[in-house]
């Protein structure tokens, strides 16, 4: 693996994000880190097993330092970058990489959260909630991506035409944007308007506007050709399926905490989307810097929720 290209294509994801398309963005960092990370296990000499257990801790250091998530860095490393038989010796390395990284960070981000999340009180509705925010935002989840798996099977060959259709899925994603301005980008903002969402008619109806319409549009983009994460679209859908269930709450007279319904939904739908529950509940938790109690209901609620959709994805296999 050369630098040239990984780097060209980081900066090719930072543009598209940057220029209103949604998609993540998560992916550049991944890349360029990966990059250097096989560059100079080569010039060490080191093993091929070893060169891929660095290369994978390299990508979650990325991710970490990017979201200011050493956990989730961590986690996303060994639960999704690397094989099953060297998860636990991987950890050994992909944990001290992704604490580095985020502490390198800390000269930009001054370790402040990615996500500002209210104050958010541990209550009995909250928790009964949760399970409704878990199957809300699992089903979020499923649909998205088996959309998402759509576009990317049916996206435009490469051509000339593939800066024309990703300038035309930006257009649509602006077009949108002038009726609800969370849209374009990669679903950070959205996130943060799901967590501090009031209760109002009019912050329900943004909300429902987000869960219909941001997936389709990250379904546009991906099958106009652009490359891109998909960690911040889930979560952004993810944590406005959860404020809503919350708000209707709220309106039927059940006092909840939209806030944490918010990041219960946004883990959920990450971890259905990635298949990937321990990296979607510390990730998304530490996006947030959450109270603590939120974590052991994110835990519960992402492996359920991942679980459930791997016994669905198998009985569907069966059926075929």
């Amino acid at each position: 693996m050369g630098l040239l290209r990984p780097f060209g294509d980081a900066v090719v994801q930072v543009l598209t994000v940057g220029g209103g398309n949604s998609v993540g963005r998560e992916g550049a960092p991944r890349l360029a880190a990966g990059a250097v990370a096989v560059r100079l296990a080569r010039w060490l000499g080191l093993e091929p097993q070893w060169m891929a257990l660095l290369a994978a801790s390299a990508a979650g250091a990325g991710l970490a330092a990017m979201y200011n998530a050493p956990l989730g860095g961590a986690a996303y490393a060994v639960e999704i970058m690397m094989l099953a038989g060297t998860r636990r010796r991987g950890l050994a390395l992909a944990a001290p990489v992704s604490v580095l990284a985020t502490c390198v960070s800390w000269l930009h981000s001054h370790a402040e959260a990615s996500i500002a999340m209210p104050a958010s009180t541990l209550t009995w509705p909250t928790l009964a909630a949760s399970l409704l925010v878990v199957v809300a935002a699992g089903l979020a989840g499923v649909a998205a991506r088996a959309l998402w798996a759509w576009a990317r099977r049916h996206r435009l060959p490469d051509g000339w035409s593939l800066p024309l259709a990703i300038a035309g899925a930006g257009t649509l994603t602006g077009l949108a944007s002038l009726w609800l301005t969370v849209l374009p980008g990669n679903g950070k903002d959205a996130f943060q308007a799901a967590v501090s969402s009031p209760v109002t008619t009019t912050a329900v109806l943004s909300l429902v506007g987000v869960v219909i319409l941001k997936p389709v549009l990250t379904a546009a983009t991906l099958g106009a050709g652009a490359t891109g994460g998909l960690l911040a679209p889930s979560f952004s859908l993810g944590a406005s399926v959860g404020a809503a269930v919350a708000l209707g709450l709220m309106f039927a007279g059940v006092t909840v905490s939209v806030p944490a319904m918010a990041l219960v939904g946004a883990g959920v739908t990450l971890a259905v989307t990635q298949r990937a529950p321990w990296f979607a509940a510390v990730f998304v938790w530490e996006l947030a810097q959450g109270p603590v109690w939120t974590l052991g209901v994110l835990v519960v609620g992402c492996l359920a929720a991942g679980e459930a959709e791997r016994a669905w994805a198998r009985r569907q296999t069966a059926r075929r």
